[in-house]
Parts: structure tokens; sequence; C-alpha cells
């Protein structure tokens, strides 16, 4: 283990060659903090014994007891690699890895976005037995998008030897099966810069292992076990540990058939000499009072020593002793990652075109291109960070040119700023305080070179969310994320006592800036205070924060989570234009109040378009100025709507469930009750497992995972994300529907009339 050094850290962080910005993503329960654990007891933060079981990265408390993470959490960890085979573009056998541990759970799919933004590799993390979800298909192709390289880690590999008790062969097909997979995602990425990121075991970007017993490993390092042992090059060797390379022990050769010419089974070599000695060693500690001796001969071939006390130990903690021993999870981790993932010296110059507005020619792209530290500064900020000052937060993210300082006098460029409008969301100010973000802790720094991610202090006050820092007077702000959630699960809030309604605005300002996908709004027509968010969990969380943090000690009211309507047409509805253009820019601007705040519940309109056929305009023309034109357009798009047989449009939720066969008509029957509809059903090879994709009704989804796990006797693992709009087929104007129940209830929470006016109200009374 080595021993934790800051400046070390602040040593390599002026040499990008030697830098690896890495996020480490997943589907949930997939095992990214416990195997993050390895890594932060390998560079001398944590004791190697606490390594998956304390979930450094979880720095939460309510992360700790739920078991999930739901903030994505930075940390340095500095590393030294032996002497020989070093990457070619390195200085020196030091590497500094900025690593980025973000959520599983779909609701809180935004961080994962924001720290992928700022890394140039993802270390993704698959279960064994449970293969990829949806949630590991849609961060990949966040990845992918973001033009970030990934690494592949199958996870949790002692489920597949103690719980199914899976043979070498079954298993080494439920790895294949697990590569093939995310192979399949990857091919649908024909990205020339970004180049061949196929996974392949042979190549060495794949890694295999248990995060929870801390041990892991690559191909490669067995073949470098077995070159010393047999005295032969490590290539040739490394070629026969994957695929169909059979040994035949009779002709004491490498055959590519499965049975020799007598028919009989012969051994793959990845069995034979990878996966057999492993589940051998898995065997002989469980029963290793029977098999002391053979168990001992075993830990000698494979150079393990174990001390008197550590002897002694139940089958348990002693199986993980020695895998720990024999295979450290953190060196084939860090092998993937130095070897395989790119430096931001390499990875900037192909990531610049996706992530620069501005020409690509100019001086700004061009030092970001070379991750020039003498260019101008050119600083992405992807998320505000909350401090333990409460109400205050460091802006991070990541340097791409340049040098940022303490004390530095930069210029910000909002999240809303546009070149064409140079003075709107647009600030200069100071630098205070530049930090590295240390998990849960923080250690200030005087300065932060290009390549590096970084937390700075004294500029959240300008900044909402997401942000650029620059130096360059004409620089260009670097391209807004785009998110896979959208929020469309809403509560409303308020305040116990009136007069503390001021304390819970400014507390919905300060959720809203430390959260990517939330948003506070007030809702025009009501009145109410607004939280919308990706789903339930997601809002439970933020109405924790909300309560615990930005609002300490105001008692909140909340309402039951209500869901976002849309409105739409299925009709068209036309009448009998001069002086268009003269009324054009008034025309469109009562379109968009139209589409903002629709005729039916003042939600809003999509999939629908206006075609003006027929104006008549006063002769005065002080009588047909804009004050007179938007008010007349927007009661004529309202009857338009009113005409057209107006539906509404719910949103629709994937949901995919994990769920063991037996007990799968349990899932149809609970789906059929909430309106989901069943769109495949696929059985999980080498488990008795079924994942049904559904689609699933938000407004019904409320409560789905608890009906879910009482009707499954808690063995379904369900996981829903936002997918569509969909037209309820009913009319909303007709009384008894379910339609026009849902659009009462909307709008007398807005505080309107239960009932739309009438199309009559729309026509015209002179």
């Amino acid at each position: 283990m080595s021993k934790y050094s800051l400046e070390r850290i602040l040593e390599l962080m002026n040499h990008p060659s030697n830098i690896r910005n890495i996020s480490v993503v997943a589907h949930v329960d997939h095992g990214k903090t416990t195997l993050t654990d390895s890594l932060v007891s390998k560079a001398g933060i944590i004791s190697s014994k606490l390594a998956g079981e304390k979930r450094v990265m979880d720095t939460r408390k309510d992360e700790q007891l739920r078991c999930i993470t739901i903030k994505s959490t930075a940390i340095s960890l500095f590393y030294e690699l032996d002497e020989q085979a070093l990457p070619q573009d390195s200085e020196g056998n030091s590497f500094l890895i900025n690593l980025i541990d973000s959520p599983g759970h779909v609701d809180f799919s935004s961080e994962v976005t924001a720290a992928l933004r700022v890394s140039d590799g993802a270390l993704v993390v698959v279960d064994c037995v449970s293969g990829a979800f949806v949630q590991t298909e849609t961060v990949l192709n966040q990845a992918l998008s973001e033009r970030v390289k990934p690494v592949l880690m199958i996870n949790k590999v002692d489920r597949a030897i103690l719980e199914l008790q899976l043979e070498p062969e079954e298993i080494y097909q439920q790895f294949v099966k697990v590569i093939e997979s995310i192979n399949v995602i990857i091919s649908s990425y024909e990205d020339e810069y970004l180049g061949d990121c196929t996974i392949n075991a042979i190549k060495g970007n794949v890694g295999f292992g248990a995060g929870k017993q801390g041990w892991s490993f690559t191909l490669n390092q067995f073949a470098e076990m077995y070159a010393k042992k047999w005295k032969m090059p490590k290539e040739k060797i490394l070629r026969r540990l994957w695929g169909d390379n059979f040994w035949d022990p009779k002709r004491k050769k490498w055959v590519k058939t499965k049975k020799d010419k007598e028919g009989n089974i012969l051994e793959r070599g990845f069995c034979k000499y990878v996966m057999g000695p492993i589940c051998q060693l898995f065997k002989l500690v469980n029963q290793k009072e029977k098999n002391e001796k053979a168990l001992n001969r075993l830990l000698n071939s494979i150079g393990v020593k174990l001390t008197n006390e550590e002897k002694d130990e139940k089958p348990k903690e002693l199986l993980v002793t020695i895998m720990k021993k024999f295979l450290p999870a953190a060196d084939a981790l860090i092998e993937m990652i130095i070897y395989h993932l790119p430096s931001p010296k390499v990875a900037q110059k192909y990531r610049v075109q996706n992530l620069y507005e501005g020409d690509q020619n100019d001086e700004c792209a061009q030092a970001i291109a070379n991750c020039d530290p003498e260019g101008p500064l050119m600083m992405y900020v992807s998320k505000m960070i909350p401090t333990k000052k409460k109400g205050r937060f460091y802006a991070f993210g990541r340097v791409f040119s340049g040098t940022i300082k303490s004390g530095q006098k930069i210029t910000i460029l909002g999240q809303n700023y546009r070149p064409e409008f140079p003075k709107k969301d647009r600030f200069l100010t100071k630098i205070q305080n530049t930090v590295l973000m240390m998990g849960n802790k923080i250690e200030p720094i005087s300065k932060c070179c290009c390549g590096n991610m970084i937390g700075l202090v004294g500029v959240d006050d300008y900044l909402v969310k997401t942000g650029t820092l620059t130096t360059h007077e004409k620089a260009f702000p670097f391209k807004q994320m785009s998110f896979t959630v959208s929020p469309v699960v809403r509560i409303a809030i308020k305040p116990k006592k009136i007069q503390n309604l001021p304390k819970l605005i400014e507390g919905m300002q300060k959720l809203e800036k430390a959260d990517s996908c939330v948003k506070c709004l007030i809702d025009e027509k009501s009145g109410e205070y607004i939280i919308a968010g990706a789903g339930e969990l997601h809002l439970e969380i933020c109405l924790k924060d909300l309560k615990d943090d930005y609002c300490k000690g105001i008692e909140i009211i909340s309402s039951e989570p209500v869901v976002s309507f849309s409105e739409t047409v299925t009709q068209e509805s036309s009448q009998g234009i001069q002086y268009l253009n003269e009324i054009k820019s008034a025309c469109s601007a009562g379109f968009q109040s139209f589409t903002s705040i629709g005729v039916l519940c003042s939600e809003p309109v999509r999939g629908v378009k206006i075609e003006i056929k027929d104006v008549k305009l006063h002769a005065d023309s002080i009588h047909r100025g804009e004050n007179q034109i938007i008010p007349m357009a927007i009661r004529s798009f309202y009857a338009s709507e009113l005409a057209a047989k107006p539906r509404l449009m719910e949103p629709i939720f994937l949901c995919e469930i994990s769920v063991p066969k037996y007990i799968s008509g349990q899932v149809y029957n609970l789906l059929n009750k909430k309106r989901g509809i069943v769109l495949s059903e696929t059985p999980k090879e080498g488990s008795n497992l079924v994942i049904i994709k559904s689609d699933l009704p938000i407004i019904e989804s409320f409560g789905f995972n608890a009906d879910l796990r009482s009707a499954t006797q808690g063995k379904a693992f369900e996981q829903c994300v936002f997918d569509h709009w969909e037209i309820v087929e009913e009319d909303p104007l007709k009384d008894g529907t379910r339609a026009n129940q849902w659009m009462k209830e909307t709008r007398i929470r807005k505080g309107l009339e239960p009932d739309p006016f009438p199309l009559e109200h729309y026509h015209d009374k002179l």
C-alpha cells in the first residue's frame, strides 16, 4: 500500500501525460463504490482491511444507510508502477488518477452526466450474474456520446462461484455474454476520433473480480505469472487464455476443437489456467479442515504466505485474506486505467469538438486540444457541491487549458450566456481559493494546471448549475450537457408558517444549485412552490436535503407527488391572409405563450403546428400593435386547440424488472393493475431470472417499488427511466373520463376553475 502524499499529487498535477481522469459507472447495486474502496486503499487513504466494507466514496449519511450512491464524489489518487512497459507518452512511473464514483440509480443519472463531462475514461462495472441492465446501457451511451473511452470490470464473480456454484466453463460463458452485450452497445457508436473501443479480454481492457472480497484480475496478470513459471513469451501464453483454445494433454498441444480425436472433452485454456485454480481455491478454503495439505500446496504454488493469525481465520474471512494477497483488486484496475484509458494530453485532441462551442481553429480551441498550461484559462464547471458552511458551494469542474490560481481574475460565462448577447449571464470576478476534492474532505492548494479536476471557492454566487470560466475576452462557452432524465415528477411545498416563505424560496434556490436535474419553480397560475425531479426517490432525497440543509428549522408541508401532463390535438381545425409579415413576430410570441400554457389545464403543448390562414387587421396601425395582436393570437390558438379534439399526453417510464421466472406472473398482474404494457420478457442465461421490459405510466408509478417487492417477497428489482409522452385516448372535456378527472385535478391544484372555457367563449364578440 502506498503512503498518501499530497506533495506527490501536487507534483503530478503538472504532468498531464501521467494523469487519468475517470468515472466509475454502472447499474445500481453492481458494486462500483465497493470496488472503488480497493483503489482508495492502494493509494494509502484507508486500510486494506476496510476496503470493500467502508464504502469511503459514499460520503452522505443517507448513502451509507440506503447502501446506494446519490451524489458523484471525486478523489485524487497517487500510484507508482513498475518501470517495465510503461505507456509510451508517460513521464516516469508515477501516475495520478482523478476518480469520480457516480450513482447507479436512474433517478440520479444527471450526476453521471456531470461526472462524464470532466472525465476521459469510464470504468464500467457489471454484475457477473445479473449482466448488463438498462442503466448499464444508458451510462455507456452517455460515456460514448461524450467521447469518453470505456474499460469493463465484470464484478461479483464470487456470486457465480459460491451462490450459483457454476463450473469454470459456465463462468466463462457468462463472461462472454457480458462482454458481447457491452460490445453491442459500443458497436452502435462509430467514431473515427475515439477509435476502437471494443472490449477484448486479450487486449486487456476487461477485468474480472469481486469488489467486496477485494480481488480482481486481467488475463495479462495470469499470462505474466505463467510466463515466469514456464519461461515462455507472455504474448504466446496470453493468446491461449481466451477463446476457443483447448489443451490436449495426450498430444501435449493446443487445439481449436472442444473434443479430441477420441471424443474426449478437452478443457478450455481459460478454465484450466485461470478460472479453474480460483474455483479450486474457493473450494479448498471452504473445506479447509479436510483439505489443509492440498490448500497449503496450492498457496505455495501461487506464492501466497499466511501468518499464524490468518491461518486461524474462519473460512469466509480466510478466503478474503487469501484472494486479496493473490489477486489484489487495485492492481488489475490500475493496469486497465493507466494502459487502456487516455491521458488529458491525448483525449482532449478528439474531445474538443464535442466540448467547445466556438471555432475549432480559435486560440481557446487550440489550447484545449493541446492541453496547453500556458494557454488561456478554459475551465468547465459541471456541478456545484455543498460546503460544510450551509448555503455555500464549491464549483467543481475541470481545467481544460491554462492554469487557475487562488486570487486570479476570471470571466464567468453562465449556462444562459450566448455570444450574440455578450452582456447576459457574463460576470467578472476573482477566485478566492482552489481546493482538491478528496471524497468528504478538501485539500486547499494554490493553483491547478490543465488536465485536472478542481473545486473553486467564491464563484457560487455567479453560477446556477454549470458554466465556463475563462481569461480570454473572446472565448466561447463549453457546450451544455445533455441529460438522459427529465424532471417529470413534481411536488408542491409550502412553509407551515407563512413568515418563513422567504427562507423557503432561498432554500429552493440553493437546492436547485446543488442538483443538476431538479427544477424549483413557482406555478404562475396557482402560485404554488414546485419541486420537479426525475422520479419518486429523487424527490424524496431533494425534500430531505431541503428540510435538513437548506431550510433547517422550518416546518415544510409537501403534497403527494404529481405528474406533469402535456397537451396536444388529434385533428386539424382551420379557418380563410394578408399583411402576414406585419404581424409575424407578434403571432410568434403568442404561439410561444400558447405552447407553454395550453387551454386544457395550463400545461405545455406538444406536437402542434399552427398555420395562420386568414387575418383581418384594423386599418389604423395604432390598433394593430403587439399589445393587440398577441392576446388575439393566443385566443385564436386556444380556440383552434379546442376545435381540434384536444387530448392530454402523459409521461411514460420504460421499466425494466428483474425477477425469478416462477413468480413473474405476479409482476404481470401488478403491471396490468398499473396500466403497464409489457414489451418483452427475456430470460437471463445462467440464472433463473427473467427481464421484463414494459411501459409504465408515471402517474401509476408512485409506490410501484413497494408494491412490487410486496408482491414478489422482495425478489424483484426494477429500474424506471422516462421514455416518451403518450396521448391519453379519452376526451378530457367529457365528464366521467379519466382524462377529464386528471384535467380537473390539475386545474384545481393550480387555482383554476375545474373546467376550461368552452369554444364559444373565444368567438369574436363583434
